[in-house]
């Protein structure tokens, strides 16, 4: 049986992504040290419907591909397929672009997946920063600064979680900034198969390895 928060959560996201009005602003701002105003907005089902739109997330996807546990040849018909399958249709998860005020092609995502209703926890989840440029130095860490505190304040959330590669390091620092500590680290081992490479927990194998999964906390509400 569902609890309030589950359906609170799969009612406001539903409601989000398919751009119908809501008490919880589907779009929040925040001021750069430049003065550029940042923009941060659901992705919703209109809003995939543009072909830039998925031309632009698989640009993306592929460009980050070695930062993801599963890794592939990165297609517009895939990314699309996605964004219907393990978007839209996903009910604990959302997907964010940031934008700068004033220009035309936002240059990064981020979103929140990965629920557990029992704990009012989830993760902040497909942190992509796609394009970069002058305008946008330090729009990550306020971008995700403003999701933080939107997930806190309109979902209920007691505890944000995140997991990164261990390698991954200028995503640490970033995350670090953002009062995210490492709580648990996981060794990964490669594995492919057709093609398709995926980095695989296993704490049971005994042979050493130089990669991990490591899982950060969210520390300012801990």
């Amino acid at each position: 049986m569902k609890n309030i928060f589950q359906s609170n959560i799969e009612k406001i996201f539903r409601i989000l992504k398919h751009g119908k009005k809501t008490s919880v602003p589907p779009k929040m701002e925040a001021i750069l040290p430049n003065g550029k105003k940042l923009e941060i907005y659901v992705i919703t089902k209109n809003l995939l419907a543009e072909d830039s739109v998925i031309e632009l997330l698989a640009k993306w996807r592929d460009k980050a591909n070695a930062w993801f546990p599963t890794q592939f040849k990165v297609t517009l018909e895939g990314t699309k397929r996605w964004t219907q399958e393990q978007l839209i249709n996903k009910k604990d998860r959302i997907l964010f672009l940031f934008k700068i005020g004033d220009e035309k092609i936002p240059f990064a995502h981020a979103g929140l997946y990965r629920f557990d209703y029992e704990k009012h926890s989830c993760e902040i989840d497909n942190v992509i920063r796609g394009e970069e440029s002058e305008n946008t130095k330090g729009a990550m860490t306020a971008g995700l600064e403003a999701l933080i505190n939107w997930a806190f304040r309109y979902l209920g959330i007691k505890d944000l979680y995140l997991k990164v590669f261990s390698d991954n390091t200028r995503a640490i620092k970033l995350y670090e900034r953002l009062e995210f500590s490492e709580v648990n680290r996981a060794p990964l081992f490669k594995s492919i198969n057709n093609g398709v490479v995926s980095w695989v927990e296993d704490d049971n194998r005994k042979e050493s390895t130089d990669r991990y999964f490591v899982t950060m906390k969210y520390g300012k509400r801990a």
